[in-house]
């Protein structure tokens, strides 16, 4: 919701229609029963509405999910992938938080380029930690990394875009 694309509605929609075909693919599938999935989706629209009320409040989102992941690999042992990569991810998410907030937003153009490149790096960085190392702590340090590069590319691409501009004006 807090991504600059399209009108607010369509944002919402979006979200709701990929929220929803997750949703639905997990009970197909068999991995929850019904009951499980309409409790997470009220505990997603809790923290949306918590979020989108008050951007500053993200910080504390993030750490309550960061500790909730981290409790849930502590439960499994630290054996669990799943549950490493979103303990990685909730670590960088909450360190890039704290370290971007209080710049501007990039402009569209910028946020569509870091979207673009954003997947396959998460992607990429995860599965090379996933399958080269074979520790828990590889693999949360792999994700954390992963997260660090998604969050860092618009601080990128603004300071190349910023570059691009001087330079078409003349300056160094």
């Amino acid at each position: 919701m807090l991504y600059e694309w399209g009108s607010r509605r369509r944002r919402y929609v979006v979200a709701a229609g990929l929220a929803g075909l997750v949703s639905l693919w997990r009970v197909v599938v068999g991995v929850h029963y019904l009951v499980d999935v309409l409790a997470g989706i009220a505990l997603g629209l809790v923290v949306v509405g918590l979020v989108a009320r008050d951007r500053e409040r993200a910080g504390a989102v993030l750490a309550v999910g960061g500790a909730t992941a981290l409790f849930g690999a502590w439960r499994s042992g630290f054996s669990y992938e799943p549950g490493l990569l979103l303990v990685g991810g909730a670590a960088a998410a909450l360190g890039g938080w704290y370290a971007v907030r209080p710049l501007p937003s990039p402009p569209r153009r910028v946020m569509a380029a870091c979207s673009a490149v954003a997947l396959p790096v998460v992607v990429g960085i995860s599965a090379l930690g996933v399958s080269v190392f074979d520790s828990p702590a590889a693999l949360v340090v792999s994700t954390a990394v992963a997260m660090t590069v998604v969050l860092s590319l618009p601080l990128a691409g603004d300071a190349v875009a910023t570059r691009l501009t001087r330079r078409e004006r003349g300056q160094t």
